[in-house]
């Protein structure tokens, strides 16, 4: 009259999880539940003959069906897709412009170079020796350089790129006129562009040494 308590839910559960399993079995949808559908073994044989017989499914013969394993066989893992055609094509097309702009660069500091070695050669100068060593010696210090302010000293201002700044670093290494500066060779300027503690290259590039030839007429 009364039935037997069950050792654990699992073992109470068990026939119905059992009946539950079986029918899901049947549906494509049973690995979704943990269980293994029936025909998993039997679509990869019945598939073929489907398509040369151009029957559906459920028109197949009975015979076509395999026996049911065990175990369901294991998919290999599907390859990896090659890459579009179109796009290796559009990534070249866009690669293709900026290899252009390479070649003609390589091509202009290729002519610049053969231009200046060909100028070099024209008047007897190797041009390897003409570009600047790292190693090469300090320029010397210039011979008119004076110890002391003399007695009439120039504005210095008034030549473009000195400012009073550049006029007090000028005066603190011996330069304090306008005679001076004009009769400075390249290798002078380049010292006293050294020497300064800013403005780097103007002196160059302002053109001192012309300058100061001016305002002395």
């Amino acid at each position: 009259m009364f039935m037997k308590p069950a050792e654990s839910i699992e073992a109470w559960t068990k026939p119905t999880k059992a009946a539950f399993d079986f029918w899901v079995s049947f549906w494509p949808v049973a690995p979704a539940f943990g269980v293994e559908w029936r025909f998993a073994e039997v679509m990869p044989r019945f598939t073929p003959r489907i398509l040369e017989t151009g029957m559906e499914p459920e028109e197949a013969p009975a015979e076509a069906a395999a026996p049911k394993k065990a175990k369901a066989v294991r998919k290999a893992p599907k390859p990896h897709a090659e890459p579009a055609v179109d796009i290796v094509e559009a990534v070249e097309a866009a690669i293709a412009p900026v290899d252009a702009l390479v070649e003609a660069a390589i091509e202009n500091v290729t002519g610049i170079v053969d231009a200046m070695s060909e100028a070099a050669a024209a008047q007897g100068v190797n041009a390897v020796d003409a570009l600047p060593s790292e190693e090469a010696a300090p320029a010397a210090k210039p011979a008119g350089l004076l110890d002391a302010a003399p007695a009439k000293a120039d504005d210095l201002k008034l030549i473009k790129g000195i400012g009073p700044a550049l006029e007090a670093q000028l005066n603190g290494l011996g330069v304090y006129t306008f005679a001076q500066i004009a009769g400075f060779s390249d290798a002078d300027l380049a010292w006293v562009d050294e020497n300064l503690t800013a403005f780097k290259g103007r002196c160059f590039r302002d053109d001192w040494i012309g300058q100061a030839r001016a305002h002395l007429g």
